[in-house]
């Protein structure tokens, strides 16, 4: 009888601790089921915006052409336009006309970038 009379005097209700626990537990799984459905819905993953092309494996048996293609395809995309992603929220210009987009508009350098000082 001590016993009960010990849980009485605890104010301990393991039915009350018992539903919240399930309720915490429910709401886990239900907030895990709504991101996944959202992010399937939304068929978007995160993907890097610049990928360089891959250099050739060194066991390739023509590895000199493999890399004069790489080296070729790398300085066409230096020295040419394109989309870096097929949203087409990024792009890549020249270098030389990039160059010559700063030196006539200053200001579209970061704050960080130390300042040719050259304005036109």
């Amino acid at each position: 009888m001590a016993s009960e009379t010990q849980r009485e005097g605890s104010g301990i209700d393991g039915r009350a601790i018992a539903v919240a626990a399930l309720a915490v537990l429910l709401t886990v799984v239900m907030v895990t089921a709504l991101v996944r459905l959202l992010s399937a819905l939304n068929h978007t993953s995160i993907q890097p915006t610049r990928r360089a092309v891959q250099p050739p494996a060194l066991s390739d048996p023509d590895a000199a052409g493999l890399l004069r293609s790489y080296q070729a395809a790398q300085a066409a995309r230096l020295n040419g336009y394109g989309w870096e992603d097929s949203g087409h929220s990024y792009a890549h210009i020249p270098i030389d006309s990039a160059m010559q987009l700063l030196l006539q508009h200053p200001e579209l350098q970061s704050p960080s970038a130390p300042s040719s000082g050259a304005a036109p």
